[in-house]
């Protein structure tokens, strides 16, 4: 019986979905973000969130630069969202209301 000569697998590399592009888990953490009761347990949730972020990608394989870049991305993700919702929540002034045009 023949052996067959196989080429040596190549080395590959894991692209990461981005992260920002994950609305869901975007809108999620926003939300659950903004339901903590304080700056205390907003931080506290965060550093859960990034530590699962960074947890997930060394799994992955990423360097520390490509994590610390995936959750820089993630964060301004985030915070647009916060903004977002902050936006929609505030009431809109009419601009055709002179409150206190003289």
């Amino acid at each position: 019986m023949t052996k067959l000569k196989l080429p040596e697998p190549q080395p590959f590399k894991l692209i990461v979905f981005p992260l920002p592009a994950q609305i869901g888990k975007v809108r999620h953490v926003a939300g659950k973000y903004l339901d903590q009761p304080n700056q205390e347990a907003q931080a506290r949730y965060w550093r859960v969130i990034v530590d699962n972020i960074r947890k997930m990608l060394t799994k992955h394989g990423c360097t520390d630069a490509e994590i610390s870049r995936h959750v820089l991305a993630f964060r301004e993700a985030v915070q647009k969202e916060i903004n977002r919702r902050a936006k929609k929540r505030r009431p809109v002034e009419n601009p055709s209301d002179p409150k206190g045009a003289a």
